[in-house]
């Protein structure tokens, strides 16, 4: 029983530690749910997540378009993605046709401080990846509030824009790695007290 105990003991302990490289980093994918055209909407899904350290860490962006989709957008108020969020500060690792744009009014879902535009409807992509600049570094991925992507059906030509609904709430490796260490102080604690 004693061996038993010690390998859980160990393996918890290799767990914790496996871990404790990613405490710092958080991810969260985002749904684009919410939409102002019948038929585009829950096409698409935006991934962000954390990378680098102190002033120079960003937040990386991935959009994935669902397949028959594509993401465009020129123009003043006409861009191909819009975010707003706190303590951002610009864009960086932006590939060409998309370049960083002014903000604007993107439909229904109202103005944004920062943005991207594209290629017009005819040179729509499926996928798009960027980073996310702050001020002093970027902590978190709760630091952008939301999305709005302009967005065309491949196969119809029906143009609308998609959305987010609500800020990212990360699930950072922290709490993990807190709750697997908890288990192991546990359970060394009932092994002291087992053993007197």
């Amino acid at each position: 029983m004693k061996v038993l105990k010690g390998i859980l003991a160990g393996g918890l302990l290799l767990l914790a530690l496996g871990f404790a490289s990613s405490a710092k980093a958080d991810a969260v994918t985002l749904q684009l749910t919410q939409c102002n055209t019948v038929g585009l909407c829950n096409i698409g899904h935006i991934d962000l997540s954390t990378s680098g350290s102190g002033s120079s860490e960003v937040i990386d962006v991935a959009v994935t378009m669902n397949p028959g989709f594509g993401l465009f957008g020129n123009g003043v108020g006409n861009g191909a993605i819009g975010w707003n969020g706190t303590g951002l500060s610009g864009t960086s690792g932006v590939s060409s046709p998309f370049s960083a744009g002014t903000g604007g009014n993107f439909s229904m879902f109202g103005n944004f401080a920062f943005s991207l535009t594209g290629p017009p409807a005819s040179g729509a992509v499926s996928s798009l990846s960027f980073q996310i600049t702050c001020t002093n570094g970027c902590t978190t991925v709760g630091q952008v509030s939301d999305f709005a992507v302009h967005v065309i059906n491949a196969s119809t030509g029906l143009t609308g824009f998609d959305a987010t609904s609500g800020a990212p709430t990360p699930e950072p490796a922290s709490l993990l790695l807190l709750g697997t260490g908890l288990l192991a102080m546990g359970g060394i604690a009932r092994r002291k007290l087992g053993a007197s």
